[in-house]
């Protein structure tokens, strides 16, 4: 009955909020957006508005704690922060709640508590920079999980100060004149935090160097003690050069032990024009990587060797070469071979025995050096320029099997006798001409010796069928054993 009266007077004010507390309740669960028009709504009534939908409680002019923090809690995570917009006048509980599930709302906060505060700077510690006579704890509490935000703290103790490079070293970009100990605990953090110190002493420059061997290039004239421990904790070449230029062009004079180190480290920096250096120092360096050779002028003897020693491919960069460094480079890699002009055969067996596949360099092999290069692999016979020697055919199927026999172009007698006596069928497959053949005839004669001793008729009689053999041309001890089958 309120209810319909409240409909004919047109939603009046002061009616709904004579009626029935009862039938206003049922009123409001039908209407919910009506509890604006409620002066002082009870608890009951504002649960039953945010049940049916929480962003109604921008209805509510006033919400209790237990209301702001159930209608956020009820609230998906998405929609979370929409709802605690809706809030008139949230309270410390909605407020830390909303932070906590990581809505930075400090700037909207007139009169933060402590509480808030620090559950602001626990989210970002950047957020102090909206916090007016920020406590101590809460300026620890904030460079602690960002050390970048010291440059919001005016006057940071020295226990603030060592806080925020603890938690990250380049904070120390916002102090003035930081105190060694800051100094060092910021380098101990990151090394490369020194660009931000002036001055700093040999003990901070070590401490930089050893935890970021990159440090260095923020140290002006390193001395050698600190080249050294950069040079010893750098693995990454890549950041080589670029320290060694900073050395150079920061250092007018560098000792020659820095400089051996150097090339160490990074044998190319041999090609830096204004690195002095000399023949001691251009041998380190081809031992470390023998390619460097191809940037040196004129070099000696000596350090060709060195570096063919360790590449005999570097042979086709090297001018003047002698027979001892050719000899040098085909034993390191036989296809150095390639790069030398009419080599002896001294020269192609060594390079041969060192890669067999260097033998398609050699022009027309010798069956010695062909049987070297099988030796090798039997894939190098696919490498020969010319046909392979009898030898060398036999070689070729002892080393790689019966099966390479159909390689072989024109098979000489030696490599067919060996074929038949590994498989008897293969006298099968092996093109004869004539019984009257020389040749032929010793191989059907050796095959025959064979297919008795084995007792094969099959292969016998293939003899036979094709005329290879003659009955009555046979010898008796031959006819008595093919009877005796």
């Amino acid at each position: 009955m309120d209810i319909e009266r409240f409909k004919k007077k047109n939603n009046n004010r002061v009616y709904i909020n004579k009626m029935d507390p009862v039938a206003r309740l049922q009123l409001l669960r039908q209407h919910p957006e009506y509890i604006k028009r409620v002066k002082n709504p009870t608890e009951d009534e504002m649960l039953a508005v945010i049940n049916i939908n929480t962003t109604f409680i921008k209805y509510i002019a006033h919400p209790t704690p237990l209301i702001q923090v159930t209608a956020l809690k009820e609230t998906r995570y998405y929609s979370k922060y929409t709802v605690y917009r809706y809030i008139n006048e949230p309270t410390e509980n909605a407020i830390l709640y909303i932070m906590s599930i990581g809505c930075n709302v400090i700037e909207d906060i007139p009169h933060p508590t402590e509480k808030i505060k620090l559950a602001a700077v626990e989210l970002d510690g950047e957020n102090i920079q909206y916090i007016d006579n920020p406590s101590m704890t809460i300026q620890l509490s904030a460079v602690q999980k960002n050390g970048n935000a010291i440059q919001y703290i005016k006057d940071p103790s020295a226990e603030v100060q060592l806080a925020a490079v603890r938690q990250n070293g380049n904070a120390i970009r916002y102090i003035k004149n930081p105190s060694a100990e800051v100094q060092l605990a910021a380098v101990t953090e990151i090394g490369t935090s020194i660009e931000y110190i002036e001055h700093p002493s040999i003990t901070i420059q070590k401490a930089a160097v050893l935890d970021h061997p990159d440090s260095i290039n923020f140290i002006e004239k390193p001395s050698d003690e600190i080249i050294l421990l950069a040079l010893e904790g750098n693995s990454n070449a890549d950041n080589v050069y670029p320290m060694f230029t900073h050395i150079m062009n920061s250092n007018s004079f560098v000792s020659d032990i820095v400089k051996a180190k150097m090339i160490e480290s990074y044998p190319y920096i041999i090609c830096y024009k204004p690195f002095e250096t000399n023949d001691e120092m251009k041998m380190i360096a081809i031992n470390k990587n023998a390619s460097v050779i191809t940037h040196i002028d004129n070099p000696t003897d000596e350090m060709k060797l060195a570096a063919l020693h360790r590449d005999g491919t570097l042979l086709m960069c090297i001018e003047d070469t002698t027979p001892e460094m050719e000899l040098v480079a085909v034993l390191e890699n036989g296809r150095a071979l390639q790069y030398i002009k009419d080599p002896s055969p001294e020269m192609q067996l060594a390079a041969v025995q060192q890669n067999g596949f260097a033998i398609e360099y050699i022009a027309d092999p010798s069956e010695e050096l062909q049987i070297e290069a099988l030796k090798y692999s039997i894939e190098t016979m696919h490498n020969m320029p010319n046909q392979l020697g009898e030898k060398a055919q036999v070689e070729l199927i002892k080393n790689g099997g019966s099966s390479l026999f159909y390689m072989i172009h024109e098979p000489c007698l030696a490599a067919k006798k060996l074929e038949v006596s590994y498989d008897n069928r293969m006298i099968e497959h092996i093109p004869l001409k004539t019984s009257n053949i020389d040749e032929d005839k010793e191989l059907i004669n050796y095959a025959l010796s064979i297919f008795l001793e084995e007792s094969n008729e099959k292969e016998i009689l293939y003899l036979f069928e094709k005329k290879y053999i003659v009955y009555e041309e046979l010898d008796d001890a031959t006819k008595l054993a093919i009877e005796m089958l």
